[in-house]
């Protein structure tokens, strides 16, 4: 026995100490810099913007860099070019099993001004621009690689930081009570630093851990990963990368030109966290973990991309998937199935999305998104039965320019949603009160300052665009980056948002449109009455020191507005300023 640990322990020492760990297989996350110089080079070039769903393999990246005419770059652009090959090649040297262990350490102090107003977990969860005061980044992070060969790679990610979430009370929000964040001024992701202690300690880790494997021209992965569908800059109609975290199977094949993607991801069903009092249905966001979990929802979906020259088209088609008893049709895992033609309304809700993208000139690309949730053809439905129409529209234009050794990035996008948009009816079809809607739910470990008790929180999330329905969104970005050295990136956004949200229902013949006023029945809670459309203004400036390639400073400061806060003509404005600082750094 002794012999056998010894063996073993010998064994792992040489994966501690090899280097390189990488292969072509290695599974690089939706906001990777290298996938961001990709697409800078692809317009540079005069080529639309390579494949939009990630994750990706390191096999599909290296492909992407392949069709980018290397003679049509500026000499700064072609040493970006060549130290990503090199990079690319250096991954996959090694060919024997190793194991590659990683520190980063990051030490962050944040500030905000109003601590009154600024506490909604729905806002701050979901909402970006209501900055990253309840979002911190963990303290110390644990990447840890392996592979096998070219063939076989696993990655996981173990954080050492705080909950997502500090919960100021412990009730359930029921008849109008609500639960909201801890009213703090200022707070660090320092487990002993005050306010923070060591119940704060997160316990939901990990947010990425996978294994994955393919060759040249395919990959297949399974875990918990960040996924995201589209070539929005504020977010995206089918899949948005807003949720931490997908329990997800991905199976992708790529060529020059061609690129096909099943995607399965495993939700928690909403019969968890809702039931229902005096015929009213009310919502539990705390959960039991003594109590087994039922049912199933997922997100399943297949995709389409063409690229030509300057013309990429995308085609999604995908259903969300429910069943109380946590029953599964097999046939939805054919890669030939059409999810429309599913016919199980009870079970299932489709979606349809179309996506073009062209680069006029180079360094300038303009694309459109369009996503069909609820369409109805002429004498489908009568107008009493009819469900109102539900879709999406996105607009925008990106450039970017290399000067020198600097980087210049621009972007505007408009962004429309109808009032019901991911959400659905008021069980009048199935006679169930939370629907087959586009909101998931994802586990949170929070506490509660006052009692010292750890507990569990589930967090609603919209599964694509990140404002969710009912809202006109204008985005713009500007962003300047000096190599190894310090970047700048302002971003301004402007949203009007309509009264309907993630717990709003709608009734069978109601075929209103964005931005509404008028509240209507709500979904799973009880809310005051909302007659005006909200208004919010966000700036924020976000700036970066590199001291070299494992550190750097950063600083964030963040200036948001609300006119008629909470949907409300009598809600009045409010302001608050946010400020958060930190330094990270790798061992």
């Amino acid at each position: 026995m002794i012999k056998k640990i010894f063996s073993i322990l010998i064994f792992i020492s040489v994966f501690i100490f090899s280097s390189f760990a990488g292969n072509d297989q290695k599974i690089y996350r939706t906001d990777s810099q290298e996938k961001q110089a990709i697409d800078l080079l692809a317009i540079s070039s005069g080529t639309a913007m390579p494949s939009s769903s990630g994750p990706w393999s390191q096999a599909e990246l290296r492909l992407m860099l392949k069709q980018i005419d290397v003679n049509k770059l500026s000499t700064n652009e072609k040493n970006i070019y060549t130290s990503l090959i090199k990079k690319f090649d250096i991954e996959k040297e090694q060919r024997l099993i190793f194991l590659d262990p990683g520190i980063s350490i990051s030490l962050e102090f944040s500030l905000h001004s109003n601590k009154i107003d600024f506490v909604n977990p729905d806002m701050i969860a979901s909402w970006s621009y209501l900055g990253d005061f309840n979002r911190p980044t963990p303290f110390i992070t644990i990447p840890i690689s392996a592979y096998i060969d070219n063939s076989i790679y696993l990655f996981c990610e173990i954080d050492g930081g705080l909950n997502r979430s500090l919960i100021s009370q412990t009730n359930s929000i029921e008849h109008g009570k609500e639960v909201s964040y801890n009213p703090l001024a200022f707070r660090t992701n320092l487990l002993f630093f005050p306010p923070s202690k060591l119940i704060d300690f997160n316990m939901n880790f990990p947010y990425r851990g996978i294994i994955s494997a393919g060759g040249e021209h395919w990959s297949i992965s399974l875990g918990r990963e960040n996924i995201s569908w589209g070539p929005g800059v504020s977010g995206n109609l089918l899949l948005g990368n807003q949720i931490p975290y997908h329990n997800n199977l991905r199976f992708a094949a790529f060529s020059n030109h061609l690129k096909y993607v099943f995607s399965y991801s495993s939700f928690i069903h909403p019969n968890n966290y809702t039931y229902s009092v005096d015929g009213k249905d009310y919502i539990n966001l705390f959960f039991n973990q003594d109590v087994p979990r039922t049912g199933t929802k997922a997100f399943i979906a297949h995709r389409g991309e063409f690229r030509n020259g300057p013309l990429a088209i995308s085609i999604s088609e995908a259903i969300i998937y429910q069943s109380d008893s946590g029953s599964i049709d097999l046939s939805v895992f054919s890669p030939l199935a059409l999810f429309h033609n599913f016919y199980t309304r009870g079970n299932a809700n489709s979606e349809l999305s179309l996506e073009l993208e062209y680069t006029i000139v180079p360094h300038l690309n303009i694309y459109g998104t369009i996503l069909v949730d609820e369409f109805n053809f002429p004498s489908e439905f009568s107008d009493s039965t009819a469900p109102p129409p539900a879709m999406g529209f996105q607009l925008g234009v990106k450039s970017a320019w290399v000067l020198n050794k600097s980087l210049i990035t621009s972007s505007f996008e408009c962004v429309y949603t109808d009032p019901y948009l991911y959400i659905r009816d008021d069980g009048s079809r199935n006679n169930s009160g939370y629907g087959i809607n586009g909101i998931i739910a994802f586990p949170d470990f929070i506490n509660s300052p006052s009692t010292d008790i750890n507990l569990a929180n589930y967090n609603l999330q919209f599964i694509g665009y990140r404002f969710g329905n009912d809202c006109i969104t204008f985005n713009y970005t500007l962003g300047y980056k000096a190599y190894d050295s310090w970047s700048l990136d302002f971003t301004a956004t402007y949203i009007l948002k309509g009264v309907k949200d993630k717990y709003t229902r709608y009734k069978l013949g109601d075929t209103s449109y964005a931005p509404s006023t008028t509240e209507g029945e709500s979904y799973l809670i009880d809310v005051a009455k909302k007659d005006a459309v909200m208004h919010v203004l966000s700036l924020s400036l976000d700036a970066r020191y590199y001291f070299n390639t494992k550190a750097f400073i950063k600083a964030k400061l963040t200036s948001v507005t609300i006119f008629n806060y909470n949907n409300s003509s009598t809600g009045g404005t409010k302001e608050d300023i946010q400020l958060a600082l930190g330094i990270s750094f790798m061992l």
